[in-house]
């Protein structure tokens, strides 16, 4: 037997909404009656991230600066989609 663990959402309010990054505050129900406030929720773009293999099955990574670190470090390739981008791969 499943049990649905659904929560529901009795307000939701944006806190930083533009084209990258949209930030949320929920105040949720848990099924157990629970109240849950605030629930961050961090929305973001249709996203892609690309495991690039080489003919010697190595995985490409590229140099990225990030801020939040203050360092630059080894990941993934990956972007946000536009919506023009019919195809991301």
């Amino acid at each position: 037997m499943v049990i649905p663990f659904d929560w529901i959402v009795l307000k939701s309010r944006h806190l930083v909404k533009d084209r990258l990054i949209s930030v949320r505050s929920d105040t949720c129900q848990m099924p157990n009656g629970t109240i849950v406030d605030p629930y961050y929720v961090l929305e973001y773009p249709t996203w892609v991230n690309v495991v690039a293999l080489t003919k010697n099955q190595e995985v490409l990574l590229v140099k990225q600066y990030r801020h939040a670190l203050k360092k630059t470090i080894l990941e993934l390739p990956s972007g946000a989609v536009e919506t023009e981008d019919v195809l991301p791969m």
